[in-house]
């Protein structure tokens, strides 16, 4: 019995493990896919005049801007504590 029990934490630890992993990777790499948009929204409004003199653009372009600071805040994550 205490080799089944030995087994079964260990089990429980590996899920553990990898559960952490995880948690670790995965908000980095949702935040670099929003960075990844927000960069080509940025680029796509400002290449063209016309789009930067529209309000809808403008507001787009302040939106990413706004979201490229929350994505490297969220990039960070745990890593600035």
């Amino acid at each position: 019995e205490s080799h089944r029990s030995l087994h079964d934490t260990h089990c429980i630890t590996m899920s553990h493990d990898k559960q952490d992993i995880a948690v670790a990777l995965l908000p980095r790499i949702s935040s670099i896919l929003s960075l990844m948009g927000s960069t080509f929204l940025m680029q796509h409004v400002l290449a063209s005049p016309k789009r930067r003199s529209e309000p809808y653009h403008r507001l787009i372009l302040a939106m990413s801007i706004s979201d490229c600071f929350g994505d490297f805040v969220y990039f960070t994550g745990s890593w600035a504590i």
